[in-house]
């Protein structure tokens, strides 16, 4: 009768979550969906302002922007603008890629964890989303493909 109690017990306690594990897990679950939620939005504000900042350069000087040239070249070309000539959207820019920087990992800790635990995945949208705009700063930040980035850094 006793081992047959303890059986029960064992069931009991394995089958039902106490109440703090319930609440953490919910928690979790929410907060990680809101991450990957805000981290979307913050690439595509960071996409837009730089996109922004690159087309506002265009529009003032009538040329693309290029980042400074070594004087002593011989096809020495001046830069076309500072970045910094339009205040807004410089600190716009340099806000969201210093808030990328710190989002980062975390965003990569969550992602890892949803790969061991399915209750924790994000939406199908979301998540092509994320990828979407996640590849495209990686490709302007790792390739700068038109020298907008390292016209921006300079």
């Amino acid at each position: 009768m006793i081992q047959l109690q303890d059986s029960v017990e064992q069931r009991a306690s394995q089958s039902k979550h106490p109440l703090l594990q319930r609440f953490l897990r919910a928690t979790f679950v929410i907060t990680g969906t809101n991450f990957i939620d805000l981290f979307t939005w913050l690439l595509a504000c960071w996409l837009g302002a730089f996109g922004a900042l690159v087309v506002r350069a265009r529009l003032y000087t009538g040329e693309w922007p290029r980042p400074h040239d070594n004087p002593f070249a011989v096809g020495h070309r001046p830069d076309t603008i500072r970045a910094n000539a339009f205040p807004l959207l410089h600190s716009a820019v340099l806000l969201g890629f210093v808030a990328l920087v710190f989002v980062l990992p975390g965003v990569i800790l969550y992602l890892v964890g949803c790969i061991f635990s399915p209750a924790l995945r994000p939406s199908r949208r979301l998540a092509v989303a994320f990828v979407a705009l996640s590849a495209l700063v990686t490709v302007i930040w790792v390739y700068d493909p038109f020298g907008f980035l390292l016209w921006f850094a300079d």
